[in-house]
């Protein structure tokens, strides 16, 4: 029984220290012309910004939205879009931004 609760709490442990980057959507959809909001974390060494960010719908990417925009508070970033009008799945990638990811550059 003390074994297995070691390994349930290390392994508790050690994966968010494997996960190099979390996106988090402050609702699970959104709809057209709704400001979508996400929390981003995650050890960057530059400042994310909102170069670093696409938008993609199905897979295909898209203009980022003109009222669109990301602040910084701590090690979290926050960033908010106001959707297009239109249904569709839409995606966020982070692009060109470098991180550590287990000690290392990435």
């Amino acid at each position: 029984m003390k074994k297995s609760l070691s390994l349930l709490f290390i392994i508790l442990l050690v994966i968010p220290a494997i996960s190099a980057i979390d996106i988090k959507l402050i609702k699970d959809s959104y709809q057209p012309l709704e400001t979508l909001q996400a929390e981003i974390s995650g050890n960057f060494i530059n400042s994310l910004t909102i170069e670093n960010l696409g938008l993609y719908k199905e897979g295909t990417p898209r203009t980022m939205p003109s009222i669109s925009g990301i602040t910084q508070q701590g090690d979290t970033y926050y960033f908010y879009a106001v959707l297009p009008n239109q249904e569709a799945n839409f995606s966020i990638k982070i692009e060109n931004a470098r991180y550590t990811e287990a000690g290392v550059e990435k």
